[in-house]
């Protein structure tokens, strides 16, 4: 699969001359092979400037935007290496960019800006992966700061293990007035082992991965993740499949960004995790046909645990229940529209509430 297939032409690079680039340049596809590992590690050593490229989603939040930019100015390089961000615009109406122009002459040609209207992260997150020219490619967010050595660990991470893919890290509040959501605290450096570990272990908005990966497998789904049709699980859907294709997927605490996501109400709370459990239920639904006995017996396990939840009043698995169902139904459903309709795309944002 070569990465121009994971995307349709939906997206437009902003003309601006000093923002822009060309498209990615037509490969020879992704085919699986013993030595995949081994030769993206080659890939890397070969470069004479190791380039890192930095895919930043973001729609809507220009004033956070500016903040996620000036982290990335303050980065700290790999001796002899450089990197590159392509921000994602997916269809923002305010200032972002403005803000992406006022910014341009710092990053030094660095940065590159693409307008993606098709609504869902999965696309904007897509088009930056077609664009990005670096052997790495790290993927964060537009609420997201990065410690001043994420781009050093990243590079270590990848160096001295050649059969890595996917490298995650932990994710802290910005402000501790949020809500302990989407965070990872995990203190030691953990592999990444289960299914479960696709909803637990690593975050989309602190991870990275060898360019070659997405030849290999493909990039995000676009029926997954913010504005799409089922909400989120877009990383978890990604870091399942890698897993299941035999790559190796790493934690590390050491590589630490803060998330300023800033839900603080209750129905701030309410929402996400209504969303992750839509998107978990049509993860299961995704994946049941291919990987039987892991999907039922960890779904049939989250359903226990909230019907007890349920019985005993204790926590909130027991009401994601039904969402968990909706995401289930609402996926068989959308596949099955499909089976008939080839043409149809029902993925629309909101159609599943």
């Amino acid at each position: 699969m070569n990465i121009d297939d994971c995307i349709a032409s939906e997206e437009r690079i902003v003309a601006n001359e000093d923002m822009s680039r060309p498209a990615l340049d037509e490969g020879s596809g992704g085919g699986e092979t013993s030595n995949a590992e081994g030769a993206a590690s080659s890939v890397i050593q070969k470069q004479a400037q190791p380039l890192i490229s930095i895919v930043l989603c973001t729609r809507n939040r220009a004033d956070k935007l500016r903040q996620a930019l000036q982290s990335i100015l303050a980065l700290k390089v790999q001796p002899g290496g450089d990197f590159e961000v392509i921000v994602a615009d997916n269809g923002s109406t305010d200032d972002t960019a403005q803000v992406c122009a006022g910014m341009a002459a710092a990053f030094g040609g660095r940065l590159y800006v693409l307008f993606v209207p098709k609504p869902g992260k999965s696309w904007a997150h897509n088009a930056g992966i077609k664009q990005a020219k670096g052997a790495i490619i790290a993927m964060t967010d537009d609420d997201v700061y990065p410690q001043s050595d994420w781009l050093e660990l990243i590079w270590r991470e990848f160096s001295i293990d050649p059969t890595l893919q996917v490298v995650g890290g932990r994710v802290e509040l910005f402000n501790p007035a949020d809500h302990a959501i989407t965070v990872r605290r995990q203190t030691a450096p953990v592999a990444f082992q289960t299914l479960m570990d696709s909803f637990n272990l690593m975050v989309g908005c602190n991870c990275a991965a060898r360019r070659e990966l997405f030849e290999r497998i493909g990039c995000f789904d676009v029926d997954f993740g913010p504005g799409s049709r089922f909400q989120s699980a877009d990383d978890s859907d990604f870091f399942f499949r890698v897993w299941r294709s035999g790559a190796k997927l790493v934690y590390e605490p050491s590589l630490f960004v803060f998330h300023d996501h800033g839900r603080r109400t209750s129905e701030d709370r309410l929402s996400i995790r209504r969303s992750y459990a839509v998107g978990r239920g049509a993860f299961y639904a995704k994946h049941l046909s291919k990987n039987k006995l892991l999907i039922l017996r960890t779904l049939v396990q989250e359903l226990e645990w909230g019907l007890k939840a349920l019985l005993t009043r204790e926590g909130d698995r027991g009401w994601q229940i039904p969402w968990l169902i909706k995401g289930f139904t609402g996926y068989c459903w959308m596949r099955m529209v499909r089976l008939f309709n080839p043409t149809s795309r029902i993925d629309a944002p909101g159609v599943v509430k």
